[in-house]
């Protein structure tokens, strides 16, 4: 009974309108996911989410004078309140860099949820950035999805879906800052 409910809101969700559908309304630079905005300080990101705790990741790099933070958060997908991890990355107290990750174990080895959930999430942020930042937009229910975008100052967003029997998915807000401070070049988006 679950399948068929799964594959009934999957053919409900496939006639869903265009991803970019919203570029009317859509912003030109990449800042950040509420409540945090790329460059803002830390005494700001820990007022914004009070359980912030600081951490220790590979996933900030190794910036002179950087901090890391993260928590749990309530991150909607296509609907449903799932629960995902959030990482900042601060260099010189400046925020460079946001890691959404809705890790595996999420989608409850569903694919039918993950499915619905990628192509959700990548039409959301596809349609509030609209067309002229997209780079790279494939989703595929099998092979798992990319969206790549930046801005006219170097700022990236990537988001990544990864299929299997523990699917997962990321989202990542760079500054083209924190970029160079980490990388000593700017990142070239990924070839696939």
């Amino acid at each position: 009974m679950r399948r068929i409910v799964g594959f009934i809101a999957l053919a409900v969700y496939l006639t869903a309108p265009a991803p970019f559908a919203n570029a009317q309304s859509s912003t030109a630079t990449i800042t950040g996911t509420a409540p945090f905005s790329l460059g803002m300080a830390t005494a700001e990101a820990l007022a914004a989410d009070p359980t912030l705790a600081k951490i220790a990741t590979t996933a900030c790099g190794a910036p002179a004078s950087g901090a890391g933070y993260g928590t749990r958060v309530t991150a909607p997908l296509a609907g449903y309140p799932y629960v995902a991890w959030v990482t900042l990355c601060f260099s010189g107290d400046k925020l460079g860099a946001i890691y959404l990750t809705w890790p595996r174990g999420t989608f409850q080895e569903d694919p039918i949820r993950w499915q619905l959930a990628t192509r959700a999430l990548a039409q959301q942020l596809a349609g509030s950035y609209g067309p002229g930042l997209v780079r790279r937009y494939a989703v595929d229910d099998d092979m798992g999805g990319v969206l790549e975008m930046a801005d006219g100052q170097g700022n990236l967003l990537t988001m990544t879906s990864k299929p299997g029997d523990d699917p997962y998915m990321t989202v990542t807000y760079m500054s083209a800052a924190y970029d160079q401070a980490v990388n000593g070049k700017r990142i070239t988006l990924t070839t696939y």
